[in-house]
């Protein structure tokens, strides 16, 4: 017999719990509206009878939506991550939780439309990292590191010693002049990212010389390529 799931993450909503359930629940298999919930009192998420909770499945994991009011922002210190069987799926899920509001973030991360992060992590990533070949582990961790979106097919590449066809080479690669991307990296050990960027990626660091506060400039070679500064 299924034991019941013991503990439930809940998330804090301002008022669009039950909107973003039915989002949520949109996305994967084995995925339901479980029970909705109205205040019969007013509440700081709305007036009596308007929806306080949502109960939801999302792939057999059972959730909580809260309407609790105007509350702090998600952030990166939570995230959902998802393991996901193939490229079709990665680029499914990424195309739906970046969509109407969402924004893609760096290794795999995404912000969705509420602000929370996801991890959209295909299998053959912890795959093509976990053999006992530490190089080939080191070059799919350098091109992973490279990309927004997980492209597997630049994981295989790397594995096998090639650039043909590899995303990672491509966002590593010297762009048109016209093209220009920045990463901000928000930390709380400034010294630890700039070093962890330094051996996996190649990266050097510099200060900025902001006298306002510390912000260190990462580069690829020559070219600036991001910004890290100590989250507060």
């Amino acid at each position: 017999m299924t034991q019941p799931q013991k503990i439930t993450p809940c998330l804090w909503f301002a008022s669009q719990a039950l909107e973003a359930a039915e989002f949520y629940t949109s996305l994967l298999p084995d995925s339901a509206i479980n029970s909705v919930h109205r205040a019969p009192a007013d509440t700081p998420g709305g007036a009596a009878g308007s929806v306080v909770m949502v109960t939801f499945t999302i792939a057999g994991q059972n959730y909580q939506a809260l309407n609790g009011g105007k509350h702090e922002a998600f952030n990166d210190s939570i995230s959902l991550s998802v393991s996901c069987d193939d490229q079709a799926e990665v680029d499914h899920l990424w195309a739906a939780l970046t969509s109407d509001g969402g924004k893609p973030v760096q290794c795999g991360w995404l912000k969705d439309r509420y602000g929370l992060a996801w991890q959209i992590v295909p299998k053959r990533l912890v795959e093509l990292m976990s053999g006992p070949d530490h190089e080939r582990s080191k070059r799919v961790m350098q091109a992973m590191m490279r990309m927004v979106k997980i492209d597997i097919a630049g994981l295989e590449a790397a594995a096998n010693g090639s650039s043909e066809h590899s995303a990672a080479t491509r966002a590593g690669a010297p762009r048109a002049r016209s093209e220009f991307v920045w990463y901000d990296i928000m930390t709380t050990d400034t010294k630890a990212s700039e070093a962890f960027y330094r051996q996996v990626i190649g990266w050097d660091a510099r200060d900025s010389g902001m006298p306002d506060r510390t912000y260190t400039l990462l580069s690829a070679g020559a070219q600036l390529v991001a910004g890290c500064e100590r989250s507060p």
